[in-house]
């Protein structure tokens, strides 16, 4: 079964061809690796295939079920920010779900009564998702990463502690 699919992709910047109708299938099982000199688009072709960059020609495919994630060799934080709060800072499916929850459940409490049947709504998705111990499966992640102090500011993390935080994110 193909995962990702790429057909006829095509990519430049300016007058430099990165990709010249390239194809390629990554199949269930299958176990990859770029490897290539720096500039030859190792990475843009990551972020194509996870939507964080566009190309000119081509058509890219990923299966709907799949989920992908594209570990930056760089992440951009916010150094202000905790590293829960950088993790709940994913748009995923969950995370939105999770984010509606939390401010229809805050709503309700200062009285806006007309969301009950939301709140009833989100609930079931929290219960079809198993979204109701996701954060400790968070504070897990982040605890096997050696991230312990999970309202430690970004800033004051290491240049690697960083890396673990977005690993962790992605996972």
């Amino acid at each position: 079964m193909n995962l990702v699919r790429i057909r006829d992709l095509y990519k430049s910047y300016g007058d430099k061809v990165l990709f010249d109708h390239i194809s390629l299938n990554i199949n269930e099982g299958d176990k990859i690796g770029l490897l290539g000199i720096n500039g030859t688009g190792k990475s843009t072709l990551l972020r194509i295939i996870v939507g964080q960059d566009n190309y000119e020609d081509g058509e890219v495919n990923v299966l709907n079920s799949m989920r992908v994630e594209y570990l930056s060799q760089n992440p951009s934080f916010d150094d202000e920010s905790t590293v829960l709060d950088q993790i709940f800072k994913s748009d995923t499916r969950e995370i939105k779900i999770l984010k509606e929850y939390e401010t229809t459940l805050s709503n309700i409490d200062r009285g806006e009564k007309n969301l009950l049947d939301k709140l009833t709504m989100l609930q079931n998705e929290m219960d079809l998702n198993n979204l109701w111990s996701y954060e400790s499966e968070v504070k897990s992640i982040l605890t096997k990463l050696k991230i312990n102090d999970f309202d430690e500011k970004i800033g004051n993390l290491s240049g690697g502690q960083k890396k673990r935080v977005a690993l962790a994110a992605a996972l």
